[in-house]
């Protein structure tokens, strides 16, 4: 009965490969097509999101289907670097001086993956303020975000619609540039704290620790 119970709950690791691959093929194809238009039409975000699109992919298949850790991380950074192309984007026409923003921007992100390494107490403060906010500063933030996100989606689609005729361009994309680049290091902050306990190498340590001890 056990077995036939644990049979009964779907799991996306007993998805077929073909599965994980279209799933993430279309979502991930689409996101990018997306981040490929936003004023003004760039052909080398087009080849950088297609190259995102299919590595994610690949990690789909490998990470779901096969339940891999390493497909995984190939899989969520992909998805967040993404968004770190629509930050990018819209830092580039804020900002043109580019080692201005991308130095920090670059740096918060790879800092983002490497927090639980480094500092775990503060990675799970971090997480929990992001999606249970317990001071003030993260009740703010959540709160803003919760406002200003759809309004900038909004204005931005306008923008990409009308151009910047109303003379609104820089400062829906400064709103662009900012929402998306917090959204991206938060993401994967949140996701590294969430994945970094099941590291293959941590359970292999584990395991030997457990055999010393008999």
């Amino acid at each position: 009965m056990p077995k036939k119970g644990r049979r009964d709950q779907p799991s996306s690791s007993t998805w077929p490969w073909w599965k994980a691959a279209a799933i993430a093929l279309f979502t991930l194809g689409g996101f990018g097509a997306v981040l490929t238009v936003i004023p003004p039409y760039s052909s080398s975000a087009m080849k950088v999101a297609i190259g995102l699109t299919l590595v994610g992919t690949v990690g789909a298949v490998w990470g779901i289907s096969k339940a891999n850790w390493w497909g995984g991380i190939v899989l969520l950074n992909s998805w967040f670097l993404l968004i770190l192309g629509f930050a990018i984007r819209a830092w580039a026409l804020v900002i043109p001086q580019v080692w201005i923003w991308l130095v920090p921007l670059v740096a918060a992100y790879l800092l983002a993956w490497a927090l639980p390494a480094i500092s775990p107490k503060l990675s799970a403060r971090l997480l929990r303020e992001q999606f249970a906010p317990e001071t003030r500063w993260g009740r703010g933030c959540l709160t803003l975000f919760l406002v200003v996100g759809p309004a900038a989606g909004t204005l931005g689609a306008s923008v990409g619609m009308y151009g910047s005729r109303f003379g609104q361009g820089n400062a829906v994309m400064l709103v662009i540039a900012v929402l998306s680049s917090a959204v991206a290091v938060g993401f994967a902050q949140a996701a590294a704290e969430q994945v970094w306990p099941r590291r293959p190498w941590a359970q292999t340590a584990d395991f030997g620790s457990q055999d010393g001890a008999r």
